[in-house]
């Protein structure tokens, strides 16, 4: 005689189905919350690296044109006049400096101004003539003004015989920030004109 033992296969029953789609409900319900917050946290990141990298776009061109330049003096007052007379800024709380530069040929005037809400660059031609401003930083960048930030020109000279190279000294400082984040920054370089002074 033969005997056939019934075999009884066990499944999940409904209370553990159920709890196991709970459990991983909760999980995923974590888990996105984590992705959507820290995706949230990369974008603002990225914005406040972006201002950061205007500021040092701007920097850069500062320095790249000052680098070309001559005849340096401090004061927005002076920038339509022709002739204005060369002058140390020895305080760091003068916002403008000038110099003449030669574009291709045309002796161009150059400005750069700090104030609390940015940079700007402007360019007079050789009748005193602005092309007018231009802001070289997002509005999310605050400079910190009142001695912190500003120009500092030393050896430029009353007469270009003195045979001391002028040095530029320029000082930032402030804060970027985006939405809930921010981001303090101090920038200071020094920088001598490439022209001989003779």
């Amino acid at each position: 005689m033969t005997s056939y033992k019934l075999q009884v296969k066990k499944g999940f029953t409904l209370i553990e189905t159920m709890v196991a789609v709970s459990i991983f409900t909760i999980v995923m319900t974590l888990g996105t919350g984590a992705v959507v917050n820290t995706n949230a946290t990369y974008k603002r990141t990225q914005a406040l690296r972006q201002a950061l990298d205007s500021m040092s776009f701007a920097m850069e061109d500062m320095v790249r044109n000052i680098r070309l330049g001559s005849s340096f003096y401090c004061g927005q007052e002076l920038a339509g006049q022709t002739t204005p007379n060369t002058q140390d800024c020895s305080s760091g709380e003068n916002t403008t400096i000038l110099f003449d530069k030669n574009d291709s040929g045309i002796l161009n005037r150059y400005a750069y101004t700090i104030s609390s809400t940015g940079i700007t660059k402007e360019i007079y031609d050789p009748n005193g003539i602005s092309g007018g401003a231009r802001s070289l930083v997002p509005s999310e960048i605050k400079i910190n003004t009142g001695g912190l930030s500003g120009f500092i020109v030393v050896g430029s000279p009353p007469a270009p015989s003195d045979k001391v190279q002028p040095r530029i000294i320029i000082k930032i400082s402030g804060t970027a920030s985006y939405r809930n984040l921010k981001s303090d920054f101090n920038l200071e370089t020094t920088v001598s004109p490439r022209l001989i002074d003779r």
